[in-house]
């Protein structure tokens, strides 16, 4: 059984501290930007999300754990928002656990296997969940573009910006 004492509660307290004003960005960002329409939100939204993701993945230090909030709360923002897909947000909640696992790839891998490798891993999944979630009838064939091709594009577009400012910091 896991005993907590008082210094447990410190460094869980100072590990989600650390990356609390992260976790507030990825959520906010689909709500703030919401007033874009169609992929061009997606694009933007996405891009911010995963420089995010990619930012701390690479700076911030210690257990992983700590990324868990990170990892879990862009989608469920992007969700609550009604915003990112129109008139199909709906279909959004379909993608959530996807999307989760599609972050923690992104996040355990960007560090020691580059920006490209992790960016293809996590449009990859996602390409796999769109299409199966597609073939079930669960989701218009829409979201194979928006959770492949875009998803690889924004992976890829934050990551860069994330590891360049992550390399002057």
């Amino acid at each position: 059984m896991v005993e907590l004492n008082n210094s447990s509660l410190k460094n869980i307290s100072s590990d989600l501290s650390e990356t609390l004003p992260f976790v507030a960005a990825a959520f906010l960002a689909p709500i703030a930007f919401g007033f874009i329409p169609g992929i061009a939100n997606q694009l933007l939204v996405g891009t911010i999300v995963n420089f995010v993701l990619a930012y701390c993945a690479l700076t911030v230090a210690g257990s992983k754990l700590k990324l868990i909030p990170l990892v879990v709360v862009p989608s469920i923002g992007a969700y609550v928002s009604g915003f990112v897909f129109g008139a199909q947000s709906a279909s959004l909640l379909y993608f959530i656990a996807p999307i989760w696992v599609a972050n923690a790839i992104y996040v355990l891998s960007i560090k020691a296997k580059g920006v490209v490798f992790s960016s293809i891993a996590k449009a990859g999944f996602l390409m796999v969940s769109a299409a199966a979630l597609i073939l079930s009838g669960f989701v218009p064939a829409a979201f194979l573009i928006a959770m492949g091709p875009v998803q690889l594009a924004t992976a890829l577009a934050g990551g860069f910006a994330a590891k360049k400012v992550a390399a002057k910091a």
